[in-house]
């Protein structure tokens, strides 16, 4: 079994700079418009900013979650809000786009995985993908 995650360097550049934002966007509006009338801008204001806030949130937990894991019968893919699972057997080939590679089910009943090219050693997961599967990219 294999896991793989978001490469090192972006895991730590991310981490960096959320902290970062989430400070900048929490303490920039209550000092712009301190002592200010509440207005439908300033309101629409906060709630750009709280959801910008939230957003960061759920990319930094989205960051430390998210996995692809490659075993001898399966392929999981693992997030935040999601788990995907493909069977050795169910999968039909992959592709590879700009910034994902795509594992592609024989069945249309099943989701597709989408690795991002973003997480380390995508090169051996081509690599595994190739010995086992046709690149439906060759086929089309």
């Amino acid at each position: 079994m294999k896991e793989y995650r978001l490469d090192k360097k972006w895991r730590i550049f991310f981490y960096s700079i959320a902290p970062l934002f989430t400070i900048l966007f929490g303490w920039l509006v209550p000092k712009e418009n301190f002592g200010k009338e509440l207005t439908t801008s300033i309101s629409l204001t906060y709630s750009i900013c709280f959801v910008i806030i939230i957003l960061i949130i759920l990319y930094v937990i989205e960051i430390y979650k998210g996995k692809v894991i490659i075993d001898d019968d399966k392929v999981i893919s693992i997030s935040t809000f999601f788990r995907r699972e493909l069977r050795i057997e169910d999968i039909n080939g992959y592709t590879i786009k700009e910034n994902y590679i795509c594992i592609e089910p024989a069945s249309k009943h099943k989701k597709r995985i989408k690795i991002s090219t973003y997480f380390g050693n995508t090169q051996e997961i081509v690599a595994w993908l190739a010995e086992r599967f046709p690149d439906l990219d060759d086929i089309a």
